[in-house]
């Protein structure tokens, strides 16, 4: 049973579905060389670049993750366990 008490239901809205499909205008200033947009205290960073090649959207997410419980490097279990993790996260990210 659905959240509002019916048994078959319109899944919920997707705020990640684009609305507006249109190409800005060429700039060279934008699409030679990344930008650096907003950084976080050394925890992210931010970066822009303009595609007019491809004319095509995308994203790249890159993480660092600090962590004290994993001991990398210490043990096999934890290097094969980094590993696992990893794999886990990235397919996640691809399929998001």
């Amino acid at each position: 049973m659905a959240a509002n008490g019916k048994n078959l239901d319109l899944p919920p809205h997707n705020n990640l579905i684009a609305t507006n499909f249109e190409l800005l205008p060429e700039d060279a200033s934008l699409s030679t060389r990344p930008q650096l947009v907003q950084q976080w205290d050394g925890m992210a960073d931010l970066w822009y670049k303009k595609d007019d090649h491809f004319k095509q959207p995308k994203g790249i997410v890159a993480c660092k993750i600090y962590t004290g419980d994993l001991h990398f490097g210490r043990s096999p279990l934890a290097t094969v366990f980094t590993e696992v993790w990893k794999r886990v996260l990235q397919e996640k990210l691809r399929e998001f």
